[in-house]
């Protein structure tokens, strides 16, 4: 079984006729406990849309796994998902327990419009289940582009030990600068953008 750190990433490397053997990078959705390794992909270019004709028997290597977004947990937290960046926050999600940290997580997902929220009924019936978890789906085509005065607005920022950003680079970068301006340090302030570590 693969060891990982719920949050993290592997690079996938398909030996089939329909890709090429390049490795391309993909957050693991599932739990660490799972018996099997889900990954999640989003068709944007010719290596995603072939992959819908891998057949079941083609060998996948992974490589890894990498990425620290799931280190160093702290007891509250907001999680702040934009689009495909939900996938590493479906394993943390998967992977809370009772009496560990953290013990109070507010996930926001953000979505151009609500039926575009992937995973979104497995987030709730998560949610249901794990009484530290709360999750909003904020659907910009109603509510606008989210900013820091929002999310203090969801969660208190005052009351949080840290911040995890995953999704489109100019929306993590922008948000975190916004928070700091709030008063959120930046080593509470955490990114996974797919960086490689020993």
């Amino acid at each position: 079984r693969l060891q990982f750190v719920a949050g993290q990433f592997v690079s996938l490397q398909l030996h089939s006729q329909a890709v090429s053997r390049e490795s391309h990078p993909f957050s693991i959705v599932s739990s660490p406990t799972a018996e099997t390794v889900r990954l999640a992909a989003k068709q944007l270019g010719d290596y995603t849309t072939r992959m819908t004709q891998v057949t079941p028997g083609d060998l996948a290597v992974l490589y890894g796994p990498n990425g620290r977004l799931g280190h160093q947990l702290t007891p509250a937290e907001v999680w702040i998902a934009g689009g495909i960046g939900i996938t590493p926050f479906m394993s943390m999600a998967s992977d809370l327990l009772p009496q560990r940290i953290p013990q109070d997580v507010t996930l926001i997902y953000l979505v151009r419009k609500r039926s575009d929220a992937i995973f979104l009924s497995e987030l709730e019936k998560l949610a249901s289940e794990k009484p530290q978890l709360k999750v909003v789906v904020w659907d910009s085509s109603q509510q606008g582009r989210i900013d820091a005065a929002a999310i203090d607005g969801l969660v208190s920022l005052a009351r949080i030990s840290g911040v995890r950003l995953c999704g489109p680079k100019p929306m993590m970068e922008s948000l975190s600068l916004q928070l700091q301006q709030r008063g959120i340090p930046a080593h509470m302030i955490f990114f996974e953008d797919f960086a490689f570590v020993d």
